[in-house]
Parts: structure tokens; sequence; C-alpha cells
């Protein structure tokens, strides 16, 4: 059984509770069982006890602070919340013989002292390295970091390019990815010229990379699938995005356009994503003066 504290944001008390019920009939209806109990624990208490007649039950529920986390301003609601909460999961201990397994998932640390003072048998496994995808180099003593899910990177992308461009990008996103779609590069690279434009002069930095990142930043937070300084056994592809069709990249910084098409030719750039059924574009642009200048496209 899964209950996810996100569906719900919870204002009061009984909007919690019921929230919980809907839930725990949810999935009763599910297995076929019909819940006699009306109170939310009391129907956890009971939806345990008749699974466990099919089958030992594992639980998992996400984000099992979130009602004390939407409300955390409000203390006295939260508390309430809190004490809701804290019925419902002990119900958990004491349903011990019908569970296999229990599952938790959360951002605060404190609800574990607060929600679960009746539950002494679980483990935190947040930072246990079994469960990291976050990898460690003794050696070094480096750790390489993931984002947990799509919510987390999308934020932090758009929080990384709101800061390296100082505008608000949202205006942007869906003219660039609608244009590029539809092959109308005219109009994607006169977005792109606005969007830079509008960078406070100050925030610019006179190096390739620094456009690089935004040019990879945007098309993240679009959605697209967007590679930047792939490597190849000739060299590294400035920036490819992944869509309906292929678009290879190549930058430079005061350079020219012509010169960056024929680097992505020379050194076959575009080879690893032949066979793949789609149209592959090539792009050779300039930078110049702090804005995309001049750039060509070849179809293969």
């Amino acid at each position: 059984m899964r209950i996810d504290f996100s569906k719900k944001k919870a204002e009061n008390k009984d909007d919690l509770k019921g929230f919980i019920l809907h839930q725990l009939r949810n999935i009763a209806k599910k297995y076929g069982i019909l819940l006699e109990r009306g109170q939310y624990d009391e129907a956890f208490d009971e939806l345990l006890t008749k699974l466990s007649e099919i089958n030992k039950v594992v639980v998992l529920i996400d984000e099992y602070d979130k009602p004390i986390i939407d409300n955390i301003e409000n203390k006295e609601l939260a508390i309430e919340l809190r004490e809701i909460l804290k019925g419902f999961y002990t119900i958990i201990k004491a349903c011990d013989e019908h569970i296999r397994f229990v599952l938790l998932t959360g951002v605060s640390k404190f609800s574990k002292a607060g929600v679960f003072s009746g539950l002494n048998n679980l483990e935190d496994i947040s930072m246990d390295a079994r469960h990291s995808s976050k990898e460690y180099d003794k050696t070094f003593m480096t750790y390489i970091l993931g984002y947990p899910n799509f919510e987390v990177e999308n934020s932090f992308q758009y929080a990384l390019l709101s800061n390296y461009s100082g505008i608000h990008v949202d205006g942007y996103l869906i003219d660039l990815v609608r244009t590029l779609r539809n092959d109308d590069f005219e109009t994607f690279f006169d977005t792109l010229r606005i969007f830079f434009a509008d960078i406070p002069y100050d925030l610019h930095i006179k190096k390739e990379k620094y456009y690089q990142t935004i040019f990879y930043l945007i098309f993240s937070l679009i959605g697209l699938k967007v590679e930047a300084e792939v490597k190849t056994n000739k060299g590294r592809i400035d920036a490819v995005i992944i869509d309906k069709e292929i678009y290879v990249f190549e930058f430079k910084f005061d350079g020219d356009k012509d010169q960056a098409l024929n680097q992505i030719k020379e050194k076959k750039y575009f080879e690893k994503y032949q066979g793949k059924g789609k149209k592959i574009y090539l792009f050779g642009v300039e930078f110049i003066d702090k804005n995309v200048g001049k750039w060509v496209v070849e179809k293969i």
C-alpha cells in the first residue's frame, strides 16, 4: 500500500483526517476490502489487518512530513497535524505482525522525534551509501552528486539560470522549444538574442563557457534532453539537443560561424547520433558583443 501526502495540502485537522481516510478507502477498494471503521487511525489498523490475510503488507509513504512542513509558520496548526500523524504512524508499530516492510520519505529530520516517538525500530538510511546514487572517491576525497527527482533538478537549474542571467526566463522557454520543433531557426535565434540582450551587462563573462552554460540551462528547463561538452573520439561537442530531431551546436566566442560548422564536420561530431532514425542539424554559432551573432545550419 502506498500513501502519498504530496497530493494534498491540509489546511486543518479534519482536512488531513479526511485525506488519509480517502486514501485508505481507495486502497481497500483496490483489494476488494470494505472498511467498517470511520476513524482514520482505526481504519488504517483495519486495512493492515485485512490486507495481511492476503499477504504481509509493504507500506510505502511519500513525504510523511508534508502536512507539518506546509504549515510550519502556523505553529498551533502544525502541532495539531503532527499529533494526527503521530496517531497514524503509531498504528504501524501496533500492527507490526502484519507488516513485511515500511519505507518513508520526507525532507525533515525533526519529524523523526516528533512524529515517530511510538516507533523505535526505524532505520534512517538518508546518508547510507548503500542507498545512494550522490558516489565517493576516497583517494581524492571528492563526491559525485545527483538530483533525487525531476522537481529538484528543475528548481536547481532555474535558480542557476536566474543567477547567471539576472532575469526571469519563463517567457522565453515555450517560444524556444516551439520554434525549434517547427524548424523555424530564424525565430529560434532571434529569441535567443532577445534573451541575451536582457541580461545585465555586469553579469556577462567574456568566456565561451558562460554562454554554453546558459544555453544548457535554458534547454534543460524546457524539458528537452540536452548534453554539454559531449565527448567523442575526436574531441568535445559544445552542445547537443535530442528531441524529435537531433541538433548539434558548436559555439565560437568572437569567432566565425563557418569555422564552427567546419569543426563539427571535420571531426564528425554527428557520427555518434546517426542511425537513430532522426534528422540531424549541425549549427555553427558566433557569439559577438555579448550576444548571439551570425549562425549557419546544415542538415545531414
